[in-house]
C-alpha cells in the first residue's frame, strides 16, 4: 500500500491488511461451547478481485435489500445467521490482531462469549 493512499473498497482493504499481516488470511475464529463448533476463516475467500460471500451478502442487504435478482431469491433473505457469524468472526480476528500489533500489555479485550481466545 502506498503511503497516504486509502484503499477504496473492501477487496483493496483486505489486500492491504493481508500484505501487512499475511497470517490473517487463514486465521479462524472458533465458536465456544455450548454452541456448535464452527471455525470460520472470514478472510480466506477474499481474492484480488472478489469479496467473500459474507461481505457480498452484507452489501446486497444493505444497499439493495428490496431487489429480487434473476434467481428469484430476494436480497433480504441473504440476511442470515451464517453471514452474521462470519462478519463477527472477521471483527474478532481484526480486534485480536490489533491488540497484538499495539503490543500493550495493559490493553485487554473483553473475553468473547462466542469465540475461543
Amino acid at each position: 500500500m502506498v503511503l497516504g493512499h486509502k484503499p477504496k473498497n473492501i477487496v483493496a482493504k483486505v489486500r492491504a491488511i493481508v500484505t501487512k499481516t499475511p497470517r490473517i488470511k487463514n486465521e479462524r475464529a472458533i465458536t465456544k461451547y455450548p454452541y456448535e463448533v464452527i471455525k470460520p476463516a472470514p478472510f480466506q475467500a477474499f481474492d484480488d478481485k472478489v469479496a467473500a460471500e459474507w461481505w457480498r451478502n452484507y452489501n446486497l442487504v444493505k444497499h439493495a435489500r428490496a431487489e429480487e435478482p434473476s434467481d428469484g431469491i430476494p436480497n433480504s433473505q441473504l440476511a442470515n445467521l451464517k453471514s452474521v457469524l462470519w462478519a463477527l468472526a472477521a471483527l474478532y480476528i481484526l480486534c485480536q490482531n490489533l491488540y497484538k500489533l499495539l503490543g500493550e500489555s495493559d490493553l485487554q479485550l473483553e473475553p468473547s462469549r462466542l469465540f475461543e481466545s
